[in-house]
């Protein structure tokens, strides 16, 4: 269903009126207004978290970036190589393959474990308020559990100091065979969504960590 929600797309950005009748979608007539830049369509990006998902990525020759776990990546780039190449496309043209990663640094390991268990503990509470709020379980609460030190467990997330942080990089790209490794500032965005006294040290946090990152 999420391919053809792809495949419609796609036709859509290339057509003006979009005539469409499948199992899934139709749509008759409809007038599309903006066209995109980059032509035929902007780079494509999806989130697999099945091997067939990162099967069908590679096959419409699209990035791809997952929140799994570190043991299911493997098997997700495995899959995406695998399609890649049964396409006839050359190893050296393959897209971007990644992960999203939780990531805080500071000077110290012990200063950025602080500064990410609240932020993430705010940042947790907003990804879920929708479902909870409306008497639903959080459709991906094994992927991220309540507290930091639980994520940091399953090698989902790091805080440390910019050395702590280079080799938890290294090791995960090394481990997971992947090209690209993607973090998830919450700070900032903790900052976004909170208020008052808390809104400006997660935004000063958030600015130290970031400024870690590019200094060393």
């Amino acid at each position: 269903m999420n391919l053809k929600a792809t495949e419609v797309i796609l036709k859509a950005l290339a057509s003006d009126i979009l005539n469409h009748e499948g199992k899934f979608y139709r749509f008759k007539n409809v007038r599309i207004a903006a066209r995109p830049m980059q032509q035929p369509h902007p780079p494509l990006w999806f989130a697999p978290i099945e091997p067939s998902r990162a099967a069908d990525a590679a096959r419409l020759k699209g990035n791809i970036v997952t929140l799994v776990p570190d043991a299911g990546v493997k098997a997700l780039a495995d899959a995406y190589r695998a399609a890649w190449q049964a396409d006839g496309n050359s190893a050296a043209d393959i897209r971007l393959l990644g992960v999203f990663r939780h990531v805080v640094v500071a000077e110290t390991d012990a200063k950025a474990q602080d500064a990410a268990r609240s932020a993430y503990r705010l940042w947790r509470h907003h990804m879920a308020f929708l479902w909870e709020w409306a008497g639903i379980p959080f459709p991906i609460a094994a992927v991220y559990p309540g507290e930091f030190d639980a994520l940091v467990g399953m090698h989902m997330g790091v805080a440390g100091s910019p050395e702590t942080v280079r080799r938890y990089v290294a090791d995960t790209v090394e481990d997971d065979r992947h090209q690209l490794f993607r973090r998830r500032h919450y700070l900032r965005l903790a900052a976004l969504r909170s208020g008052g006294a808390l809104r400006g040290l997660v935004r000063k946090r958030g600015n130290a960590s970031l400024q870690q990152v590019a200094i060393r």
